[in-house]
């Protein structure tokens, strides 16, 4: 009886441990893939915007950002604060700052309304996230320009917003 030489055998299970190798290294990638895709499709939703509730007052709509100038009233101004998700939902933060008294922040969810004191009820329609994926660009300033928010603010009775053809009167 003739024996197979150990050689041949040896070889085989060289090739079946190298492709098992192979396999796991795919399987380890595509783990990791699939692992960052989800984590991106959860921290950052793909609603971004939201027409006005119903049952909420159309009012002034206006874009917040640290480039363009805050809405105000004769009470205070109102500055946009950092964007974030949490549980695949996009969450504003306003900063409303009176005239007399400490600065307060809201956290205002896409769709949500919030009154204020001093200026009336603000929804959150819109949001501008950043990419997921930022830009590499060197030469570029990334904290120009653009804007974070877009709000519905439908003022208390008696306010109006303050611009530059009709300032705030009471400072």
């Amino acid at each position: 009886m003739a024996a197979p030489a150990p050689q041949e055998g040896g070889r085989r299970k060289h090739g079946v441990t190298v492709l098992r190798a192979l396999l796991g290294i795919i399987g380890a990638c595509l783990a990791m893939v699939i692992g960052l895709a989800g984590w991106l499709y959860w921290t950052h939703p793909t609603t971004t915007s939201v027409p006005l509730p119903d049952g909420v007052q159309r009012g002034e709509e206006e874009y917040l950002s640290g480039a363009l100038p805050p809405p105000e009233t004769i009470h205070g101004t109102l500055y946009s604060g950092p964007l974030h998700s949490r549980n695949h939902e996009w969450i504003g933060t306003v900063t409303w700052q009176p005239r007399h008294a400490a600065e307060q922040d809201y956290e205002i969810r896409l769709g949500e309304s919030v009154h204020i004191e001093g200026i009336g009820t603000v929804t959150l329609l819109e949001v501008n996230p950043p990419p997921a994926i930022p830009e590499i660009n060197f030469f570029k300033e990334r904290n120009v320009g653009g804007w974070k928010y877009r709000v519905n603010i439908a003022l208390d009775p008696g306010l109006s917003l303050c611009t530059k053809l009709n300032p705030c009167t009471q400072k």
